[in-house]
């Protein structure tokens, strides 16, 4: 019904024959996701794993793929902040024109979730100040599902963040599979493969 991997070889030689396997005729984009607890509140980090450098089109897909693993296992409705070093604009640079461009492209996809960006961590995290800086912007309250811009902040992040106390993170969860295939860390706990293991066991059903 579902596997997992990874505790004994490195992470590209697992993900390769689940591409070739399972997602080879998918249209759907492949991501790696963390859910992690902090302080009893879930978030969803996204692309931990997969796309170093993510077109618009690649990271607006991971956004809502991100969305709709959350709705499984969230109390309350996905809210999405699409991160990055600029806030509306405030930099005419690449990058955050390019989490610009994705977030135009999931607001014209998923018209129903909540999203906004590009923007600072600091802003999503903290709806009121975010409200009072950015009044206009479409997240609502905290911000609980992060995306990035590409593959070295997100991974970054989460390890960082997973590393701290009262922290657990579980993952990476991958999306845009048509069947439940995951993939740990070489470093994975014995807590961490059973949260993979309820994961997975979830998925399938």
């Amino acid at each position: 019904d579902d596997i997992i991997s990874g505790v004994i070889q490195r992470y590209p030689y697992c993900v390769r024959p689940i591409l070739e396997t399972i997602h080879n005729d998918s249209p759907k984009v492949l991501g790696g996701v963390y859910m992690m607890s902090i302080e009893s509140k879930l978030y969803f980090f996204a692309d931990c794993t997969i796309h170093e450098d993510p077109t618009p089109e690649i990271l607006a897909q991971i956004a809502i793929a991100s969305a709709d693993l959350s709705e499984k296992y969230l109390s309350e409705k996905p809210h999405i902040a699409m991160l990055s070093y600029s806030s509306f604009g405030s930099s005419k640079q690449a990058s955050p024109q390019k989490v610009r461009a994705a977030t135009e492209i999931v607001k014209e996809l998923r018209p129903d979730l909540a999203v906004d960006g590009e923007i600072q961590a600091d802003f999503a995290w903290d709806a009121d100040l975010r409200n009072n800086e950015f009044p206009f912007n479409n997240i609502g309250q905290d911000a609980n599902i992060l995306i990035f811009p590409n593959l070295d902040a997100a991974n970054i992040c989460a390890k960082m963040m997973n590393s701290l106390v009262d922290t657990v993170g579980i993952g990476p969860i991958l999306v845009g599979l048509d069947k439940p295939a995951y993939v740990l860390q070489t470093t994975s706990t014995t807590e961490e493969i059973i949260n993979m293991a309820y994961i997975a066991a979830y998925e399938a059903l």
